[in-house]
């Protein structure tokens, strides 16, 4: 016992200097004194409050054709969310080369010319090349998407890709649906 609370003393002064009070910025009472803690409940108790912590609602976008889903994000939170929690391994990736973009996903593996070209199309469109003609857009499917560890979220390497080009426009018949 003397050792536990010599580790929770240890940590209860260090998280006190980051502005941490282990007994009152929790959701449940710790205890009493630190005398009645023990070192079990105590880890217990720091891994619990991870689970506390809310993640946010992430906001895809979703478009429904020919029997086909295609889903995309807009920011970097979504690209990551889309990437690699929301798609299946067999889904397709499009992504605008050398632009800051939307990942775009469609549910196959294997699309047909007017899907690869309208997934294309929303990729260059939601990227930093909307402006631009003739905008190079990689594609390959998700098992092939890797996070690169330290980036910020959304930045992936992929290989095994194919390009196409494609001059952005804004399809207004498209039925885009925020999930």
């Amino acid at each position: 016992a003397a050792k536990s609370d010599a580790y929770y003393n240890n940590y209860s002064n260090h998280m006190t200097e980051f502005g941490l009070n282990l007994r009152t910025d929790h959701k449940r009472p710790l205890c009493s004194k630190p005398k009645d803690i023990s070192l079990a409940s105590f880890k217990t108790y720091y891994y619990d409050r991870k689970a506390y912590k809310k993640k946010k609602k992430v906001n895809l976008y979703q478009i429904k054709v020919d029997g086909h889903t295609i889903t995309f994000g807009k920011n970097n939170l979504q690209n990551a969310y889309l990437s690699f929690e929301y798609a299946h391994s067999n889904y397709t990736w499009f992504h605008a080369k050398q632009f800051h973009g939307s990942h775009v996903v469609i549910d196959t593996d294997k699309p047909d010319e007017a899907m690869i070209r309208l997934c294309a199309n929303l990729a260059a469109y939601y990227s930093k090349g909307r402006f631009s003609s003739s905008v190079p857009v990689d594609y390959c499917l998700v098992k092939e998407l890797k996070k690169v560890k330290g980036a910020k979220p959304g930045f992936v390497t992929f290989k095994n890709y194919k390009t196409i080009y494609i001059d952005p426009y804004e399809d207004k018949e498209l039925n885009i649906v925020s999930i």
